[in-house]
C-alpha cells in the first residue's frame, strides 16, 4: 500500500484528517506526520503529547498539544497557549471558525477560534459535564460536541443547548452523515438518531 507508515511501539491515538490527495496528516502521541503527494515527513515533534490535527489546506493545519494549540501556515509553526485547557478534538467550517473541544481542570472546555484569537466560550450547556471528546458539523451554524456521562451539544450558529440521549455512557466519538446523527461511546454505545427539525 503506497505511503503506508512503518509501524512504531509508542502509543498511537488514531488521528488523521486530510483535504486532498497531498495534503493529508496523521499523529501519534508524539508526532505529526505530513504527507504532500510522495511521501510521509515528520512534520512536527518534541512538543510533548499530541491530542488532535485538522487541516484546512497546505497552509493552514492545526495541533492540538497539552494546554496549547499549534498552527502550521505553510512556513512554521506558531504556539497559541491554552493555560490549563487541553483539546481532545477540533473541527473547522473553515479557517476562521474553529472549535476546540477538551477538559480545563475538572470540568468540559470549549474553546473558538475565530481567524484572530481563541477564546474560551461559557455555556450553561456545559454544566456538570466532566470532560469534552468528539465534535463534528456540518455548517458554522451545526455543530455537535460528545462527552462524558452521555453530553451531547448542539450549536445553532448562537448558542449552545444540551440533547438528550437514552445514555449516560461516556462518549467518545460523534459523526453527521447525510441527514443522521451518530454518537459512540463507552461499552459499545452507538446512537443514532434523524437530523434534528430546524
Amino acid at each position: 500500500m503506497q505511503g503506508l507508515l512503518a509501524g512504531d511501539p509508542a502509543p498511537w491515538r488514531a488521528r488523521i484528517h486530510a483535504t486532498a490527495r497531498d495534503n493529508v496528516w496523521a499523529m501519534d502521541s508524539q508526532r505529526l506526520w505530513a504527507w504532500e503527494g510522495q511521501a510521509w515527513r515528520i512534520a512536527l515533534e518534541g512538543q510533548g503529547e499530541l491530542f488532535a490535527v485538522w487541516t484546512h489546506g497546505a497552509k493552514d493545519t492545526w495541533v492540538a498539544g497539552a494546554e496549547k494549540l499549534l498552527h502550521w501556515d505553510g512556513e512554521s509553526w506558531q504556539e497559541h497557549p491554552t493555560p490549563g485547557f487541553t483539546a481532545s478534538a477540533l473541527w473547522g467550517a473553515w479557517r476562521r471558525d474553529l472549535w476546540a473541544v477538551g477538559r480545563k481542570g475538572s470540568t468540559a472546555a470549549l474553546f473558538h477560534w475565530d481567524g484572530g484569537e481563541w477564546r474560551e466560550v461559557s455555556s450553561d450547556a456545559l454544566v456538570g459535564i466532566g470532560s469534552l471528546e468528539a465534535v463534528a458539523g456540518r455548517c458554522a451554524s451545526e455543530v455537535y460536541v460528545a462527552g462524558s456521562g452521555g453530553a451531547l451539544l448542539h450549536w445553532d450558529g448562537a448558542t449552545w443547548s444540551r440533547m438528550t440521549l437514552p445514555t449516560t455512557m461516556n462518549l467518545y466519538g460523534v459523526a453527521t452523515v447525510g441527514k443522521e446523527l451518530w454518537v459512540s461511546g463507552g461499552q459499545g454505545a452507538i446512537l443514532r438518531q434523524p437530523r434534528p427539525a430546524r
